[in-house]
């Protein structure tokens, strides 16, 4: 007797659970009436045109593995995007530095060609005083001038 009460306490329990389950695998339908509108509900029109809509797949058992794969590819993307930035970085400090570089070749040839092209250079001095090179240094001057040229020039 206790077991048939038992029973039935969990038939009436499980109605309302039932009931959704049913409802849902009825399905959604979608017509169009005379007048042009739309209709969406989970019974068909007695007469017409219907589509039967599919419900959207229930999320995969596996969720939690999905989301750590979202998760892994949005750091592997973060990386990727922090290493492009890093190297456009890059490329702009070189650019730079070959800038400057040419810069100082440019003015060593002019140096060195000045200091070649006169024999008599004239330095002036901070207090505004003209002071001439004499050979032997004017020779240093153009052997240093001759090695920016080497350091900063490619060619």
């Amino acid at each position: 007797m206790i077991n048939k009460k038992i029973l039935l306490a969990i038939a009436l329990a499980s109605i309302p659970l039932i009931t959704p389950l049913r409802s849902a695998a009825a399905g959604l339908y979608k017509w169009v009436d005379e007048q042009g509108i739309t209709h969406y509900s989970q019974e068909p029109p007695a007469t017409g045109k219907v589509q039967k809509i599919k419900p959207p797949p229930p999320p995969p058992e596996n969720a939690g593995k999905a989301i750590e794969r979202l998760e892994a590819q949005r750091q592997e993307l973060d990386e990727r995007r922090a290493a492009r930035l890093e190297a456009a970085r890059e490329r702009q400090e070189e650019a730079k530095s070959e800038e400057i570089r040419e810069a100082a070749c440019r003015q060593a040839r002019e140096n060195l060609a000045r200091l070649e092209a006169h024999n008599r250079i004239a330095l002036r001095s901070p207090d505004g005083n003209y002071t001439y090179l004499d050979e032997e240094q004017r020779q240093q001057r153009i052997a240093e001038a001759r090695d920016l040229v080497s350091n900063y020039c490619k060619d």
